[in-house]
């Protein structure tokens, strides 16, 4: 398994970089220390976003302690808010790894029973490949915390980059209408900056989870290119479009890609297969079949379901 592990950025004070490592320390070896796990029984039970005006001020003192107005001191705290904030959230999902993994474990059990006894040996291979992966990363700690924090960077680095595409695009609301990238008749499993999926993995949900048999056609919202195709094996694999109205948008957990980089597609185009099934290829942490979809607008993340079309229900084909 392929792991990959994010430093801090270069160019800060050997103050701050000492002072950064020793929160990263802090949040690794969690288990031995009673600051870290005292922020984490206080974010069980409220937010896990973490307090911005504790974090400037600890930040700050990281920089400057006299409380100096150093001319990169702006920057240098914009930078340490930011890694304690990403420290908080990978705490968070470290404090619920087991939680996940077991039930994944459930959710793969409940799938498997759900296809009866006539599958074949192929499907029945990827499901005991998928089950001794789960249980692997339950016997060994150490590699599942590498896993999911490796997973957790490759869904921030996948939206970081649909940041960055959409940020000098000039989107207007109005013009935007989108097509499901999958059949919308399963329902929605989380919506957008849902609660439940916030307490579950201990961050913000930035899209709209669509249910989708495993290897479902996935398809183009919109007409635009292909600007990223991202296979990260067991981890998140995505793929992001550029859009002619000026927008973005984003499809994770697919297991199969249909598309290269640099394609021109157009509404309705196949561009993937979807995944989602937990220990298949671009799952990650993903505790059941679906896509992940996301939309940008001006380099930032909103509600997709406002742009879809009304979701289709199985109830509706029989009127």
């Amino acid at each position: 398994m392929h792991i990959q592990i994010e430093l801090p950025r270069p160019g800060l004070t050997l103050l701050l970089i000492a002072g950064i490592a020793w929160v990263i320390t802090d949040i690794t070896y969690f288990h031995s220390q009673p600051k870290v796990q005292a922020d984490v029984v206080q974010m069980q039970g409220q937010s896990t976003e973490p307090d911005q005006d504790h974090d400037h001020a600890y930040a700050a003192d990281l920089i400057d302690p006299q409380g100096g107005d150093d001319t990169d001191s702006a920057v240098k705290l914009k930078r340490a808010e930011e890694d304690l904030r990403r420290g908080r959230i990978e705490q968070a999902l470290l404090n619920h790894k087991e939680e996940i993994l077991r039930y994944q474990l459930k959710q793969l059990e409940e799938e498997r029973r759900s296809l009866g006894s006539e599958i074949d040996s192929d499907l029945e291979e990827e499901f005991r490949e998928a089950t001794r992966t789960l249980s692997g990363l339950l016997q060994d700690e150490h590699i599942a915390e590498q896993f999911m924090l490796a997973s957790l960077n490759q869904i921030r680095e996948a939206q970081g980059r649909a940041q960055s595409i959409g940020r000098g695009l000039a989107a207007s609301k109005e013009d935007i209408r989108l097509g499901w990238p999958v059949d919308s008749s399963r329902g929605i499993s989380a919506p957008f900056h849902d609660a439940a999926y916030e307490e579950r993995f201990g961050f913000v949900h930035e899209g709209t989870d669509i249910r989708a048999l495993q290897g479902t056609t996935v398809r183009a919202a919109a007409d635009g290119i292909v600007k990223e195709v991202t296979d990260n094996g067991l981890g998140f694999n995505s793929i992001t479009i550029e859009h002619d109205g000026g927008f973005v948008t984003l499809y994770g957990h697919v297991t199969t890609f249909l598309v290269e980089e640099g394609d021109r597609v157009k509404r309705g185009d196949d561009i993937a297969l979807s995944g989602g099934r937990p220990g298949s290829p671009g799952a990650g942490f993903s505790t059941g079949p679906h896509l992940h979809f996301e939309l940008y607008l001006k380099g930032r993340a909103v509600d997709s379901e406002g742009y879809l079309p009304p979701m289709f229900k199985r109830d509706d084909a029989a009127n």
